[in-house]
């Protein structure tokens, strides 16, 4: 069975973020069951981050605490949502981070991984295919939550 651990944040948007995420994991991954996933709400520069730990089922997830207070819950849900396609990416080793040093590469469809660091950030490929998916995931989400 998937963890889902989530730090800081009002229990509401503790709550929320649980249900988005099991939501995103069953859509997305619905045969992995030993994925942990940890979030935490911060003060930090982006909306959101997502990273793997020592183990490529270890997710890690930052998401902006002003997110909570200054965007709407849609907006928080799509942020997740695009947070879990970059969880998909990891866990199915579409996408790798490499620290030390660090980039990101990309598993292409001839079977090769190539860094895409002279890109800018929207045109990397894991960036095009989260920001074209994360809203359709978003608004299944909410019409079958009934946020």
């Amino acid at each position: 069975m998937n963890d889902i651990y989530i730090e800081n944040g009002p229990k509401k948007y503790r709550d929320l973020t649980e249900r988005v995420i099991e939501f995103c994991l069953k859509k997305m991954l619905p045969r992995h069951r030993t994925i942990s996933i940890w979030v935490e709400f911060e003060d930090m520069p982006d909306w959101g981050y997502c990273y793997e730990g020592e183990h490529a089922r270890d997710i890690y997830i930052s998401l902006n605490r002003k997110m909570l207070r200054s965007k709407k819950t849609e907006d928080l849900i799509d942020t997740i949502c695009h947070e879990m396609i970059h969880c998909k990416q990891i866990v199915r080793r579409e996408l790798i981070d490499q620290f030390a040093p660090y980039r990101h590469k990309w598993l292409c469809r001839d079977g090769k991984y190539r860094s895409y660091d002279g890109l800018p950030y929207e045109s990397k490929p894991w960036e095009v295919e989260a920001y074209r998916d994360s809203w359709k995931l978003a608004k299944e989400f909410i019409e079958n939550d009934r946020v």
